[in-house]
């Protein structure tokens, strides 16, 4: 597995060797957040045009979807 964690770290711009201060890790826990946040969002607003839906679920409000999203962020 060590080529594929090589690769991942090259991918992402992480070098394994330099440690992590508490600055950069706030940064990191910010960044990934986001990145869910905001993919949630999407996902939550075209839940009616997926495929795989049998229930056919319309897509939530902008409001349902914040407040759902909001709801998994960390504390």
């Amino acid at each position: 597995m060590k080529p594929v964690e090589r690769w991942m770290y090259k991918l992402s711009g992480v070098n394994p060797d330099e440690e992590m201060d508490w600055k950069k890790f706030l940064r990191a826990l910010l960044v990934v957040n986001l990145f869910w946040f905001v993919w949630g969002m999407v996902l939550l607003v075209a839940q009616g045009v997926l495929p795989l839906n049998p229930d056919g679920n319309i897509g939530q409000t902008c409001h349902q979807e914040f407040n759902t999203c909001i709801s998994f962020m960390c504390p």
